[in-house]
């Protein structure tokens, strides 16, 4: 069964048995997951997030001096063909642990991402692969650093 279907009430299909939500943010997550978007298939109506969602990876931590927890959660969508998108959803926990949305951002770079650093200043710092020099799009084998910097209008991305 399809956590990310539980948890935001939708039914389970094929795409989003892989999808990766775990931890205390969960709950907001798959509710912004269900939100409507365009089917990559013409002929589909009613298509969600989670239904072209393909991996969805979630980081906790703090930032130092904030004692609030944050989590982002990296949310990997089919794009059609053989392409794929990489968004950032950034929460936050007010004081009884319940997570809230503070931002988002779409199109940034680093598939596969990890070894997530919540570092000064509200950024978030991450390994993601790319494509080395001569690696296909199938196969990359590169890694690039990336930044996620939360400001007062939403979420910047980088690249260092």
């Amino acid at each position: 069964m399809c956590l990310t279907c539980l948890l935001a009430g939708m039914p389970a299909n094929g795409q989003d048995e892989s999808l990766k939500i775990n931890g205390p943010a969960s709950g907001a997550i798959a509710q912004y997951l269900s939100t409507k978007t365009e089917c990559l298939n013409p002929d589909k109506t009613g298509c969600t997030l989670a239904s072209i969602a393909m991996d969805t990876r979630v980081f906790y931590g703090k930032f130092p001096g904030d004692p609030a927890q944050f989590a982002i959660a990296f949310v990997t969508t089919d794009s059609g063909g053989s392409g794929a998108n990489l968004m950032a959803i950034v929460l936050k926990a007010d004081r009884s642990g319940t997570f809230s949305i503070t931002g988002r951002v779409e199109g940034i770079f680093g598939a596969d991402p990890r070894r997530v650093h919540f570092g000064a200043g509200h950024t978030f710092s991450y390994i993601g692969t790319v494509l080395g020099p001569e690696d296909s799009h199938a196969n990359a084998t590169g890694k690039g650093r990336f930044k996620l910097t939360i400001g007062d209008i939403g979420v910047a991305f980088s690249s260092d």
